[in-house]
């Protein structure tokens, strides 16, 4: 299931991630979050795979503050940074059509 998450929509601090409505992993998805599997929910069965706690908002906050970029930037390893770079640049390419 996770192979065919997709980035939904990207708005100033914030992503959302998530299943094509169309997709048929949306069912498996609810049936893991609401515990259902098929039938009716049971939160003793509910497995919320893709949540992200506070406290695990506030630790990546700690090291990645949306506020300062420049600590941002020294906190992300050389790996991380070249990933970040590579994107950025493979984004911004323009190709020229040839017939």
């Amino acid at each position: 299931m996770l192979d065919t998450l997709k980035v939904l929509e990207v708005k100033r601090g914030q992503i959302v991630i998530g299943f094509d409505p169309d997709d048929e992993v949306n069912g498996r998805a609810e049936g893991n979050i609401l515990g259902s599997y098929g039938g009716d929910p049971d939160p003793k069965k509910a497995r919320n795979f893709l949540d992200v706690s506070d406290k695990e908002i506030a630790n990546i906050l700690k090291d990645y503050p949306l506020d300062n970029a420049r600590e941002r930037l020294n906190n992300l390893s050389a790996a991380e940074l070249a990933r970040v770079l590579a994107s950025e640049i493979s984004d911004n390419l323009e190709f020229d059509d040839e017939a």
